[in-house]
């Protein structure tokens, strides 16, 4: 027996252990579920006694954690609403434990949500706001340079997708609101106006874009997310022939917007 460990173990079970939001806009830390030898192992002071004590470290695992989903989900909580956002939060957070990894946290959250019957715009809004997380932490492959382009045609070198761009499908216009909200600007309640479109998010630098684009553009992107260049190529000529004569304007609006990459050598 390894008594360290296993009040450690005790320790991190009590404190992960879900709150209760007995009513909107108030937590509680249910106490009397808290094994006796951790509560036995805790030393009050001034006062406050071991279960008080293990309490506050509760609530402040839980208020880390739900802060993080707030900040990575502003659009969803500007829909809902923070006091009904939170208890989503925290059920989600009680079937998806967060690993060490806290940039991911929310990564199946729009999922859960759908699975979880949230509103349509919910769960649109939390893709979007996935979306955009994940285009500002994404890595950054090689940039095209000239050389490059000038054996692409060849077949010596490929080109693939930014993992920084994002496609995604939406019909609403989210993104001026998601500004507008980390800006902590006055904004209109519920949902922005139609403008149903597919979207391609992308970062350049540390700035952030979003764009309506092409419906067509945006299953070729898609298709060049999974496959080879010339495959997507080839198939952007079967199913679509009267694009292929997009592809320069495509391809040069990707290469100032920073959307290419270059497949490691």
């Amino acid at each position: 027996m390894n008594a360290l460990r296993d009040f450690q173990l005790l320790w991190r079970d009590s404190t992960s252990a879900a709150l209760r939001f007995p009513e909107p806009g108030r937590a509680e830390v249910p106490e009397e579920d808290y094994a006796e030898e951790l509560l036995s192992g805790i030393v009050g002071s001034r006062g406050v006694g071991a279960s008080a004590r293990l309490g506050a470290y509760r609530l402040q695992y839980w208020f880390r954690l739900i802060t993080l989903l707030q900040k990575d989900f502003p659009l969803v909580g500007h829909l809902l609403g923070w006091e009904a956002f939170n208890p989503l939060a925290a059920g989600f957070l009680r079937e998806h434990p967060p690993t060490d990894d806290l940039d991911r946290v929310g990564e199946r959250f729009p999922g859960w949500l759908r699975e979880h019957r949230a509103s349509a715009f919910a769960v649109e809004a939390s893709r979007v706001d996935l979306a955009w997380n994940q285009c500002f932490s994404a890595p950054d492959l090689r940039t095209p340079a000239h050389p490059d382009l000038e054996r692409l045609g060849s077949g010596e070198v490929g080109i693939q997708l930014q993992p920084s761009v994002r496609i995604l499908s939406a019909t609403r216009d989210w993104f001026p609101l998601r500004i507008a909200l980390l800006e902590e600007r006055p904004v209109p309640p519920g949902p922005p106006a139609r403008f149903h479109s597919a979207w391609v998010v992308s970062r350049t630098g540390s700035i952030l874009r979003a764009e309506a684009v092409d419906p067509i553009l945006a299953r070729f992107l898609r298709r060049l997310r999974r496959h080879p260049w010339i495959d997507a190529l080839e198939h952007l000529a079967g199913s679509h022939p009267e694009a292929t004569r997009r592809i320069p304007e495509w391809f040069a609006r990707g290469l100032a917007l920073g959307w290419w990459g270059m497949d490691p050598e």
